[in-house]
């Protein structure tokens, strides 16, 4: 390793083209990484466009609220008739 740093020292052009060399390199992995991420937030962005579009209606059916608590209210009468013959029984 001293011998590469001395070297070096004597004869800057080749350092420089190093340091050229290895900027150019970590730029290249830079721009890369970067391609890369962007094609992944596009990719979850349009697979979120996708699940938030397609069938909203099969995800969430339209219910009567007003049958519900209808039907809700019958069940519980019936529930509160049930339990006292059962309380009238003992």
């Amino acid at each position: 390793m001293p011998a590469a740093i001395e070297f070096v020292q004597n004869h800057p052009l080749y350092g420089l083209a190093a340091a050229l060399f290895l900027a150019f390199i970590v730029l290249t992995i830079a721009k890369k990484l970067v391609v890369f991420a962007l094609i992944g937030v596009l990719g979850f962005i349009g697979y979120g466009y996708y699940l938030h579009t397609r069938g909203e209606e099969e995800r969430m059916p339209k219910v009567n609220v007003q049958k519900v608590i209808e039907k809700l209210e019958d069940a519980a009468e019936k529930a509160k008739e049930k339990a006292k013959d059962a309380l009238d029984r003992e």
